[in-house]
């Protein structure tokens, strides 16, 4: 097949295709479809997996890469950039607006960076301009390696707001270990960078609200960057020190109990996503993967009752293909099992206090310590 391009858009359509039949009718018409091309094969297991599991960061790519091009003109693209910027290639949309591949020339300094517009169109709603600017205000205070930076912020000629942050050429945090085929120290190690990144946000009174493998991207050099913080919310006196939510924004699969029952929120929340992140970095699935339904799925995170890792090919009885190639459940120690669980308790008061007392059970773990 040609371009790395044409082979996408050919998998996107048989990943359409598969979805249209019974599960037990895709591997054969996988098989017929993509013949001995291995790279288009691996593409639309891929893609196919992302669907199948529901993963609302990966499915709008399956809407085509031609559909999101008739969306712009080439005049649009144009007017739509601030000044000294340069859109080359949409990146991903979400509520609020669109996120670009960009190129920033100001005469001085010339570099690529992803850049947030607020949606085009009608005007945005006063709350979407409030929320996209509270953004910024949240990356501006942010300085870690293990976070993307804001580069620039500002309003363009059409009175628009944008964020110019760090554009991070890697993969996502699942897609990262599946390639890599870490082994259960590896994991464990590169997720401890991702704990260091949280916790650095927490101790400035931010909480992310969406951690997901997808908003975690893995650089050549084995580097996590925590990106997205578009709905992520200051803790403050004016809250309690609870953040509410305000928009049922979040990702389910990755959703503590409170977020699903739409109480405050806390830094506890963001260690549930944690949990459940390490979990599929363990098991290649997540906690409830193996329930059929959304409202089966959502009562099963509200009623707390979660499978250990070790044990957790027992629930799925291999119902989902594996995004992440698991770690054998022979080398999932109790341990692990208990800290993983520890993250998942249904209440906040009863989980880990803090990024740093979770990432310290895995330090001992790892210095084959005992774990208190």
């Amino acid at each position: 097949m040609g371009s790395s391009g044409e082979r996408y858009q050919r998998a996107q359509a048989i990943v359409h295709a598969l979805l249209e039949l019974p599960p037990a009718a895709r591997p054969a018409q996988l098989a017929d479809a993509c013949g001995t091309d291995a790279a288009l094969r691996e593409e639309v297991q891929w893609l196919l997996a992302a669907a199948e599991r529901d993963d609302d960061a990966t499915l709008p790519q399956l809407q085509g890469v031609e559909a999101l091009r008739r969306d712009l003109g080439a005049a649009q693209v144009g007017s739509n950039a601030p000044r000294h910027y340069r859109l080359i290639e949409r990146l991903g949309e979400g509520g609020m607006g669109q996120v670009w591949l960009a190129e920033r020339d100001d005469g001085s300094v010339r570099q690529r960076v992803a850049l947030k517009l607020l949606r085009t169109g009608a005007a945005p709603a006063a709350g979407e301009r409030a929320r996209f600017m509270a953004e910024g205000r949240i990356l501006a205070a942010l300085n870690h390696p293990n976070i993307a930076h804001l580069v620039d912020a500002g309003v363009g000629d059409d009175g628009m707001p944008f964020l110019a942050m760090e554009c991070v050429d890697g993969v996502a945090l699942d897609r990262w270990c599946a390639q890599r085929e870490l082994t259960l120290r590896g994991r464990i190690e590169l997720f401890l960078k991702v704990c260091a990144a949280v916790e650095y946000a927490h101790a400035r009174l931010v909480i992310h609200r969406d951690l997901k493998p997808a908003n975690i991207l893995v650089t050549a050099a084995g580097e996590p960057k925590l990106l997205d913080f578009g709905i992520a919310r200051l803790l403050d006196a004016e809250v309690g020190g609870n953040a509410t939510t305000v928009l049922n924004a979040m990702t389910r699969a990755y959703a503590s109990p409170e977020q699903i029952r739409g109480e405050p929120l806390g830094t506890a929340t963001d260690i549930y996503s944690l949990g459940v992140i390490l979990y599929q970095l363990l098991t290649g699935v997540r906690p409830f993967d193996h329930l059929r339904t959304e409202h089966e799925r959502a009562n099963a995170i509200v009623s707390g009752q979660v499978t250990p890792p070790s044990r957790s090919h027992r629930a799925d009885g291999g119902a989902h293909e594996p995004a992440v190639a698991p770690v054998p459940s022979r080398n999932i120690p109790a341990d692990i099992d208990a800290i993983v669980l520890k993250a998942l308790r249904r209440e906040p008061e009863q989980r880990y206090t803090s990024v740093s007392e979770l990432a310290q059970d895995l330090r001992l773990f790892l210095a084959a310590r005992p774990v208190l």
